[in-house]
């Protein structure tokens, strides 16, 4: 398994979000989003771990693959 992290959850957040949840190989294991409502939204849709800081996310030894998808 491998663990994913992605940070941000806007529009093109989600559309990797779902497609991480649909390859068995991955696992969204973060979310790291700034806006409550999009947090709270990624944590119903995807029972994973929601950080506000993605320092945090950058020390777990466990992650292997970061997605940014922010703003540009």
């Amino acid at each position: 398994m491998i663990n994913v992290a992605l940070l941000g959850f806007g529009r093109i957040g989600q559309m990797h979000a779902h497609n991480i949840s649909q390859n068995k190989s991955l696992k969204l294991s973060y979310v790291c989003e700034r806006i409550d409502k999009l947090r709270k939204k990624a944590k119903k849709l995807y029972n994973c771990s929601i950080e506000k800081d993605y320092k945090k996310i950058f020390s777990d030894n466990k992650v292997d693959i970061v997605f940014i998808s922010s703003p540009t």
